[in-house]
């Protein structure tokens, strides 16, 4: 009798103290899905990104400098030889800055270039189509870009280009200034991947 006694006072005892425990440190059942959905929120946006990548077939290369940013975009990944594609080489210009026109002739100043290196069997077709400029706020008025300025060209594949791996390169040369001084020369140099597709 008294060892039974004593087994029923343990589990009264244990009981509160099982229950006790529980309450500190047993967690709702719904706990482990609710961190599922969480760690399926933080993939998904990279999920997003990826499609976004795969769907798109353009390559864009870009570059930041002060105040300077510039990018080189191929409206897509390869061509066939024979193909005609337009690149387009777009130069991002702070606030309260400004660069000489392309190829503007000026003693005062560089103007700016951009040079294509083409891999063979590529070649441009024509020159460079480019924004029209605005006037500096230099007291002469000379021609400039400023904010956003996007310039084009044409590139043919050859129909005798060698298939396979390569580059699109192209050089930025420019001068920055603003209303109080000009910074030195300077270059950007940008090449993109591309390919040439068997027929």
């Amino acid at each position: 009798m008294s060892r039974l006694r004593t087994l029923l006072r343990l589990t009264l005892i244990a009981t509160p103290l099982a229950l006790f425990v529980c309450a500190i440190g047993c967690g709702p059942p719904s706990a482990p899905t609710s961190s599922t959905a969480t760690d399926a929120a933080l993939v998904q946006p990279a999920a997003d990104v990826a499609t976004a990548a795969t769907a798109s077939d353009a390559i864009v290369v870009r570059v930041e400098q002060t105040p300077i940013a510039a990018a080189l975009v191929l409206p897509q990944r390869s061509a066939l030889p024979g193909a005609q594609f337009e690149l387009a080489v777009e130069l991002e210009i702070a606030p309260q800055w400004e660069v000489r026109a392309l190829g503007a002739n000026s003693a005062a100043g560089i103007a700016t270039t951009l040079q294509l290196t083409l891999p063979p069997g590529v070649s441009a077709v024509g020159e460079w189509v480019a924004p029209s400029p605005t006037r500096s706020i230099a007291p002469d008025g000379h021609p400039v870009h400023v904010g956003k300025s996007t310039f084009k060209r044409t590139l043919k594949i050859e129909p005798t280009a060698h298939v396979g791996e390569t580059a699109i390169n192209c050089k930025i040369d420019y001068q920055a200034c603003n209303e109080r001084s000009c910074m030195r020369p300077e270059a950007i140099e940008l090449a993109a991947p591309f390919a040439i597709a068997a027929p």
